[in-house]
């Protein structure tokens, strides 16, 4: 096995755990824009009643001009049937009263009507104010969690920083760069078998391999084919999930005698940090995965429809 390769997988462990942090920095602006509308949204509704409330004080206003009016008239009716000579006159001066004191008796009702709605939008106000307040109030906490938070990401990623210029300081320079060009081409992850003197193309490979290698069919584990009947979908077409069970008898060799050889398996220093990159490497492609305990003696329940078992191995030497 290359010395460097111990680093590399150890190189890859810190560099996926600064993209969580960094994809957690970089949900914050996020989360304080959500803040900041909530804000927004209560001040809105405040806007909103005080629009209103100005609405029904105009309008009472009016009612109440139109009342005082008809009163006026009243008076001066009133005034003016002292003076009239004829019954005529005085019958029609009595019409006029009444049907000034009828819309008098109607701008009340209104006003009435006016004033109930100005006390149900007043409550309205009363309680967006005090919505607004426990919003500002909580938003404010909030933001300190957030810039606490975003802080201590801060120095977990220079932390980290400076664990990565430890890790790759002796990885050669040409392995440098074919380490990143993988890191760019990252994908997925399943089964992957590791030997003693190798890494068979790298836990992130052979995840990605397992992820989009086309196996299942329209049927899912009945009926392998799809409507063609091919096996023509993928883990991630259907939504599928990962067992992911460390196994170093997958390298036992029984060639030319009676008792396998696991010589070629990866020491168990190896092995647990290639599984547990390989698991990492599932879940980055969004896999849900379900573990084993590694080194762990397990029994493992296993229906293997069709049976179908596809051994994937890069070197094809099985």
């Amino acid at each position: 096995m290359h010395p460097a390769i111990p680093h590399l997988i150890e190189l890859q462990r810190v560099d996926h755990q600064m993209g969580l942090l960094r994809a957690e920095l970089e949900s914050f602006p996020k989360r304080l824009r959500e803040a900041d509308t909530k804000l927004s949204g209560a001040r809105a509704e405040i806007a909103s009643a005080k629009d209103a409330l100005a609405k029904i004080t105009t309008e009472r206003k009016k009612f109440e001009f139109a009342g005082q009016e008809w009163k006026d008239r009243v008076r001066k009716y009133r005034d003016q049937s002292g003076a009239v000579k004829t019954n005529d006159a005085y019958r029609a001066l009595q019409h006029e009263i009444s049907n000034a004191e009828a819309e008098i008796a109607k701008a009340e009702d209104r006003q009435l009507e006016v004033m109930m709605r100005a006390e149900d939008v007043e409550r309205r106000l009363r309680l967006a104010e005090s919505r607004l307040k426990e919003t500002e109030e909580s938003l404010a906490a909030e933001r300190k969690t957030i810039e606490a938070q975003a802080g201590e990401i801060r120095k977990q990623l220079e932390a980290s920083t400076a664990e990565r210029e430890k890790i790759i300081a002796p990885v050669p320079e040409d392995l440098r760069d074919l380490y990143a060009r993988i890191a760019r081409r990252h994908g997925g992850t399943a089964l992957a078998q590791v030997r003693e003197d190798q890494c068979r193309g790298g836990a992130a490979h052979a995840a990605r391999v397992e992820c989009h290698q086309r196996l299942i069919g329209a049927g899912g584990a009945q009926g392998l084919g799809d409507d063609a009947g091919k096996m023509n979908r993928s883990l991630l077409d259907t939504g599928g999930a990962a067992l992911a069970v460390s196994q170093f008898a997958l390298y036992g060799d029984a060639r030319g005698q009676r008792r396998p050889s696991f010589i070629q398996a990866a020491p168990p220093e190896l092995g647990k940090a290639l599984y547990e990159e390989f698991v990492r490497a599932l879940q980055a492609l969004g896999v849900r995965v379900e573990t084993g305990v590694f080194q762990a003696h397990m029994a493992v329940e296993l229906v293997n429809d069709g049976p179908v078992t596809i051994l994937l191995d890069s070197e094809k030497v099985f």
